[in-house]
């Protein structure tokens, strides 16, 4: 029988990461469909009243232009790709966290995604990438002491 001490961080790090990867694709899926309903035009905002000095606002526009649909189409793709990636490596956490089976893709997919979260932490330096962060950060530990029992274990 293997023992696998990772089976712990592997597992609640692929829960987060199932849950987490379906909710962003079903999102994602949404927000592709309501781009359908975008047309290129300018749209005109209305004057507002301030409400604290009793001042207007001026009139201003929004532009919304085909190289901005066409770049919001290319991000909602990568965004659905993002979250099957996501969960995909949710699904392969839970699967083999008790096992020593696949050990290898469980650490290629944990320093992929260290790697990527720790440029989104520089990137965008905030509370949620900070979250991303430790959570890459206990599947890869995970992934990593499931690896050093493997390496006794064959050894």
């Amino acid at each position: 029988m293997q023992r696998a001490p990772g089976q712990n961080y592997l597992k609640i790090a692929g829960i987060i990461y199932i849950i987490s990867g379906a909710a962003a694709i079903v999102i994602s899926i949404i927000l592709i469909i309501g781009l359908i309903y975008i047309k290129p035009e300018t749209i005109e905002l209305t004057t507002v009243e301030n409400l604290f000095d009793k001042t207007e606002i001026p009139q201003t526009e929004v532009i919304i232009n085909k190289e901005f649909i066409i770049l919001s189409w290319i991000l909602g793709v990568i965004s659905v790709i993002s979250g099957v990636f996501t969960l995909f490596m949710g699904i392969m956490a839970v699967k083999y966290c008790d096992t020593l089976q696949k050990v290898k893709l469980l650490i290629r997919l944990g320093l992929i995604n260290l790697i990527l979260m720790i440029i989104n932490l520089v990137l965008n330096l905030s509370w949620t990438s900070l979250i991303g962060c430790g959570i890459a950060v206990l599947y890869f530990m995970g992934a990593h002491k499931n690896n050093e029992e493997y390496k006794l274990y064959r050894d």
